[in-house]
């Protein structure tokens, strides 16, 4: 459960979005606007996602405020555009909940975007600057499954961080970060 803030504008931030995370945030963001809903006591409620994570930093910001709801909205949508012209299809979740989920909870707060959540281990967030973080923890922490067809690579990405994946029998380097000889990998740098 996150929102990846890879930029202040909603639609630029899905379209700077990893194959994977295009698909999967789809219905993660559904089923956090669908949660403010249930909290909030909304109509709709029955109609949408059972109510998850509602404690989460990420669910918690996003019924703080109508601004807040909007803007997981619209990212919501656009990540759903983006899906729907990579495959020809449209995501189930939009299908489903699209038109429902454009209409915000009548008792959330009117007020303006607060600041956006902060959702990652803290070695690699930035206090007060979230877009700067989530840049971060995707070049260091998601890399390793960032796949960008769907959308083109952001400028910011820098695959040189890729972590290793933890494989049977200790962890396989990948990336730049794998030192190799002749006869395989011979060291790891630590980051």
């Amino acid at each position: 459960m996150n929102i990846f803030v890879l930029d202040q504008c909603p639609i630029k931030s899905a379209r700077m979005h990893c194959d994977k995370h295009v698909i999967k945030m789809i219905l993660e963001t559904a089923q956090m606007l669908s949660t403010a809903h249930h909290v909030l006591n909304s109509p709709l409620a029955d109609e949408l996602y059972a109510k998850t994570h509602e404690n989460h930093p990420c669910s918690v910001w996003v019924r703080k405020s109508v601004r807040n709801y909007e803007w997981a909205f619209v990212l919501f949508a656009e990540l759903s555009k983006i899906y729907r012209e990579a495959t020809g299809k449209t995501h189930k979740t939009w299908n489903t909940l699209g038109l429902l989920l454009a209409i915000p909870p009548k008792n959330i707060p009117s007020k303006p975007r607060t600041p956006f959540a902060i959702a990652m281990p803290s070695n690699l967030s930035r206090r007060n600057h979230p877009i700067e973080s989530y840049r971060n923890y995707y070049c260091k922490e998601k890399a390793r499954i960032a796949k960008f067809t769907y959308n083109p690579k952001p400028s910011w990405f820098n695959d040189e961080y890729v972590l290793p994946i933890k494989r049977r029998g200790g962890y396989k380097p990948t990336g730049r970060l794998a030192l190799l000889n002749s006869k395989g990998v011979k060291s790891v740098p630590t980051i």
